[in-house]
C-alpha cells in the first residue's frame, strides 16, 4: 500500500510508473482529480521468453524540463508492439586460441536513429596482457584499446550511425590466421538412406587459431535447394535433413 499510496498522492505534474515482468508492452493512462497524470509503461523483455508473435525489445522515455514526455520506440507507445526491436540485432562473438572477435549486423529495427555512431566492444582474455595485439577492423575507422591486470577491452567505432544490413567487425589477434578451418563427417544416421525417412548428420569443425564464427549449411538436390539450421555443441556440429516434399 505505501508504493501505491506514493504513486497516488505524489505531488508532480506527470508521474511516471516503469515496469517489465510481464514481457509484453503495454500502457495506461490515469488522471486524477486535481488533472494530473499517471503514465503506466511497461515493456516486453531484453532477454527470457516471449508469446508467439512478440518479440525482444526495450523503449526510451525521453523526459523535459517543462514536463514534457516523449516516449520511443519501433511502433505507437500505446500499442501491444511498441518497444525497439532486437530480434534484428545480431551479435557474433567468437573466440579462438589466438584471436577473439565480434561482429554487429543490424536489421529490421529503427534503433539505428538513437545512435550517433557505431561502437563495437571485444573483451579480451587475461593471457593478452602483455601480448603484441593486432587488430583488424571490418566498416569500423578507428580503435582504442585498454587493459588492466584482469584483462583488455578493444573499443573499434565509426562516427556514423550503423547502416542497416552492414556487418561491422574488429578483431584482436595475437598471432595470425593462416590455415582453413577442418571439417569432417563422423557419424550419419540411418547409416543406409531410407526414402521418407530424416538424415542426422554430425561434423567435428576445429580451428587451431581464430575460431569458428558461425556454421552455415544448405542441401541443393535436382530442381532447388533447401536451407539447414546446424547446432553447433562443442566442437561437433548436428544438422537434420528432413524428408523432402513433393
Amino acid at each position: 500500500m505505501t508504493l501505491i499510496e506514493g504513486i497516488y498522492d505524489a505531488p508532480a505534474k506527470h508521474i511516471l510508473v516503469l515496469s517489465g515482468h510481464v514481457h509484453l508492452d503495454s500502457y495506461a493512462e490515469v488522471h486524477r482529480a486535481d488533472g494530473t497524470t499517471i503514465n503506466y509503461v511497461v515493456i516486453t523483455a531484453t532477454g527470457g521468453s516471449v508469446r508467439p508473435g512478440d518479440y525482444h525489445g526495450f523503449r526510451v522515455v525521453m523526459l523535459t524540463a517543462n514536463g514534457g514526455m516523449d516516449i520511443m520506440g519501433d511502433g505507437p507507445y500505446n500499442t501491444r508492439h511498441a518497444s525497439f526491436d532486437l530480434e534484428g540485432v545480431h551479435v557474433y562473438y567468437t573466440k579462438g586460441p589466438h584471436a577473439v572477435s565480434m561482429a554487429l549486423n543490424i536489421t529490421g529495427t529503427n534503433v539505428t536513429k538513437l545512435m550517433e555512431k557505431t561502437v563495437v566492444a571485444v573483451s579480451l582474455p587475461s593471457s593478452y596482457v602483455g601480448k603484441k595485439i593486432h587488430v583488424e577492423l571490418v566498416n569500423l575507422d578507428s580503435y582504442k584499446l585498454r587493459c588492466t591486470p584482469l584483462g583488455c577491452v578493444l573499443y573499434a567505432y565509426t562516427n556514423k550511425p550503423p547502416q542497416e544490413g552492414v556487418v561491422y567487425k574488429a578483431i584482436a589477434y595475437t598471432m595470425p590466421d593462416e590455415k582453413p578451418p577442418r571439417i569432417t563427417l563422423s557419424s550419419i544416421y540411418p547409416p543406409r538412406l531410407i526414402q521418407g525417412r530424416q538424415v542426422v548428420l554430425e561434423f567435428h569443425v576445429t580451428d587451431d587459431s581464430w575460431g569458428i564464427e558461425r556454421i552455415e549449411a544448405k542441401l541443393v538436390y535436382p530442381g532447388g535447394e533447401m536451407k539447414l539450421v546446424p547446432a553447433l555443441i562443442g566442437s561437433t556440429v548436428r544438422i537434420v535433413v528432413r524428408p523432402l516434399r513433393t
